[in-house]
């Protein structure tokens, strides 16, 4: 059962159904072309990303997870996106096809 301000979202490949209340306003974002994060962790913001992209987020260390991130993208590339949050929370990632990982930036060990 879903309460106002709350969406559910079926995954048929892997048969299951989330519900989420966070970013509620991206869920219309791949026809209004704007991300709008606030105060979300960097799990939540790459499961919106999973979403609009299609990407996998995979993470370095847990700590990099609950990093959080404000943000408001309009209409970038996936590319952007990730240069933004790598340059906001100080940290480095590879893309490799549809897999993003998250790790520490080497210039700040």
């Amino acid at each position: 059962v879903l309460k106002k301000g709350q969406f559910g979202f079926l995954d048929v490949n892997e048969r299951t159904i989330s519900v989420d209340d966070y970013a509620i306003e991206n869920y219309l974002a791949w026809r209004t072309g704007r991300l709008i994060f606030e105060d979300l962790t960097l799990a939540q913001v790459c499961t919106q990303l999973n979403r609009l992209y299609e990407i996998q987020c995979s993470f370095e260390k847990e700590a990099i997870r609950d990093l959080r991130l404000t943000a408001n993208f309009s209409n970038d590339s996936l590319e952007k996106t990730l240069s933004v949050i790598s340059l906001s929370l100080k940290i480095d990632y590879t893309e490799e096809g549809s897999r993003v990982h998250w790790r520490e930036n080497k210039d700040d060990v």
